[in-house]
C-alpha cells in the first residue's frame, strides 16, 4: 500500500468513528435512526469510493484549520457553511449529504456534550486534518 492509499484509509477510519461517536451522541435526537441509516450509507461510501470523504472534507477542514488548530469549532460547525463551501464545488450527491447530515447533527449536539467528549471531537477534527494535509502534499 503506498503512502496516499494509507492516509485515505485513516482519514476514512477517523471520519466513520467521528460519526460512530455522533450516533451514540445523538441517541436521544428524533433523528437518530436516521443518522444510523447514514452510517450504513457511509460505510457503502467507503467502500465503493475510498477517495469520496478526503476529497469533500478535507478541503473544507482545511478552510478552517485555524479554527480546528486553536479548538474553536465555531465557525467550522456552521452547518451553512459547509453547505456553501460543498455548494461553490459543485458537490451534490449522496456522499455530501452524509458529511453535511455529519456536520449538521455534531453542531446540534457538540453544545449538549461534556467538555471532555468535545475535546474528543476536536482531536479526531484534527486528526482528519492532519491526514487530509499529509495527502495534499504528497500530490
Amino acid at each position: 500500500m503506498n503512502a496516499k492509499s494509507e492516509l485515505v484509509d485513516l482519514f476514512n477510519i477517523e471520519f466513520r468513528a467521528i460519526y460512530g461517536a455522533i450516533c451514540n451522541d445523538s441517541a436521544n435526537l428524533a433523528e437518530h435512526d436516521e443518522i444510523n441509516s447514514l452510517k450504513n450509507k457511509l460505510n457503502t461510501v467507503v467502500r465503493i469510493s475510498p477517495l469520496a470523504l478526503i476529497s469533500i472534507v478535507g478541503p473544507y477542514l482545511e478552510k478552517y484549520s485555524d479554527n480546528i488548530q486553536t479548538r474553536d469549532l465555531g465557525n467550522l460547525l456552521n452547518g451553512k457553511a459547509f453547505s456553501a463551501e460543498v455548494g461553490s464545488r459543485n458537490l451534490d450527491n449522496e456522499d455530501t449529504q452524509i458529511a453535511n447530515m455529519m456536520f449538521s447533527v455534531l453542531k446540534r449536539i457538540y453544545k449538549d456534550i461534556s467538555v471532555s467528549r468535545r475535546e474528543n471531537y476536536i482531536d479526531s477534527l484534527n486528526d482528519l486534518l492532519d491526514y487530509y494535509i499529509e495527502y495534499e502534499l504528497l500530490e
